[in-house]
């Protein structure tokens, strides 16, 4: 179990990480920071407050979908062009590359078109705040000048939420909703990533990062197998050198309440980290727990090992 726990922790850690805050629908929409304009006029959001609603999507000239998806977002950008929705691609390729592509299609791609800056700033400011990967991916931005949707432009509900937009006949408040959980579970993987790439790679103490730590405890609160997995990995990964303990036993409490004492894996842990933190007779009690409730016969004996070195020790500090 202990290296099944670490080998998923060890491809998450390794995944790219972005510094981009975690943002939600009806958050005011960031003003779009571009490298160049390709096609059209430039497009201010803050002008667009109370006059228009904005279109963002991202997208790439090597995307399949994205390249099927032009003919729709220019009749879409026709039918709503007297109706205040202004639509703007934007991708983070190189300009010039982009620039050949838009020229290459002509009419067809009715639209504004933007390639990003080499920092990304766009990117950063939509789809990593809101912890997309995935292209192509529309914005709506509604009058008001908050994000009011996110999602494929090639779904139906893309067509649906801009009609009801633009109408204002839209729930906002109910599109929030479903969205939540999704941001919610998105930002504790980016918080999780963050913490550990930031003491492995970034050469950061524990203390640097403990206001990272004290986010993802808070926002990851009720994802037990996350809590789990940092409380292990802190104690066990070999380059974690500034090895915050009570963090670990904190974090694993959290897990153990969520799951009512009633897993195996979880106790383990919370053996181990009352242990590393000098609760010995308390580990020993939460040991014995686990292994009474472990039905695998090679985990059960790797519990009781951990048990016997526990009860060797068992004098609290």
């Amino acid at each position: 179990m202990r290296q099944d726990r670490l080998f998923h922790v060890m491809i998450v850690v390794g995944a790219c990480v972005s510094g981009a805050l975690a943002r939600g629908v009806g958050d005011p929409a960031e003003e779009l920071k571009v490298g160049q304009w390709i096609k059209g006029a430039p497009v201010v959001l803050k002008d667009a407050v109370g006059k228009k609603v904005v279109v963002v999507e991202f997208w790439a000239t090597w995307c399949g979908p994205c390249r099927v998806g032009i003919p729709h977002l220019t009749e879409v950008a026709k039918q709503y062009k007297d109706r205040g929705v202004v639509l703007v691609s934007i991708s983070n390729e190189d300009p010039d590359k982009v620039k050949a592509f838009v020229e290459e299609q002509g009419d067809r791609m009715g639209y504004t078109v933007a390639a990003d800056t080499k920092e990304g700033d766009a990117t950063r400011a939509f789809m990593q705040a809101f912890y997309i990967s995935t292209i192509p991916h529309a914005f709506i931005v509604d009058r008001k000048g908050v994000v009011a949707w996110h999602g494929s432009p090639m779904e139906r509900e893309f067509d649906r939420v801009l009609e009801a937009i633009v109408s204002d006949k839209y729930d906002l408040e109910a599109f929030k909703k479903t969205d939540a959980p999704r941001m919610t579970e998105m930002e504790t993987r980016d918080l999780f990533q963050r913490y550990f790439v930031e003491m492995l790679e970034g050469g950061k103490s524990a203390k640097e990062v403990a206001p990272l730590a004290e986010r993802l405890l808070m926002v990851g609160a009720a994802n037990v197998d996350m809590l789990n997995a940092l409380a292990w990995t802190i104690m066990d990964e070999p380059r974690v050198t500034d090895r915050d303990l009570p963090l670990a036993l904190r974090a694993i409490e959290k897990a153990n309440e969520q799951t009512g004492g009633k897993r195996h894996e979880i106790l383990d842990t919370l053996a181990r980290a009352l242990f590393e933190n000098g609760k010995r007779k308390e580990a020993v009690e939460q040991q014995k727990k686990a292994i009474e409730l472990c039905q695998d016969p090679r985990l059960k004996a790797d519990f009781q090992r951990r048990l016997e070195k526990y009860e060797k020790t068992q004098t609290d500090a």
